[in-house]
């Protein structure tokens, strides 16, 4: 088996949003849409375990810049910390992944093991996400 990441993703699961969150938001960060967005598909990294989860950068996006993000498939995305392949993961400071728990939002299931700020993979759950059972 082969290291080399597996991503996947169609042409439609892919949009377009603009960093204004006053610094650059790294490869493979999760993001939320912006709650008071001053244009269209304004993005903002989502750090809370609760929030609205839209999706994950596919590249490095400098401040005041356009990217595209991630919304469906199988996605490169940043670890927070040691994250089984399986486990649910949700959002954590910084916008990097962590095993979910109880109640919290779910980007999607690891589909690669996940060690601290090492890119893992992850199946997405869709715009929006979901919530973490129990």
């Amino acid at each position: 088996m082969s290291g080399e990441p597996r991503v996947q993703v169609d042409p439609n699961d892919i949009r377009s949003g603009k960093n204004t969150s006053g610094s650059e938001m790294a490869q493979g960060v999760i993001v939320k849409l912006k709650a008071s967005p001053t244009v269209d598909d304004e993005v903002d990294l989502e750090a809370t375990n609760t929030g609205v989860i839209y999706g994950v950068t596919m590249q490095v996006i400098a401040d005041g810049e356009w990217g595209n993000i991630q919304i469906r498939g199988r996605a490169k995305v940043l670890a927070g910390g040691t994250i089984a392949v399986g486990a649910r993961v949700m959002p954590t400071t910084g916008g990097k992944s962590l095993t979910a728990t109880a109640g919290n939002s779910v980007l999607g299931q690891a589909v690669t093991a996940g060690s601290s700020d090492a890119i893992h993979e992850v199946e997405l759950a869709g715009p929006g996400g979901c919530e973490m059972p129990g």
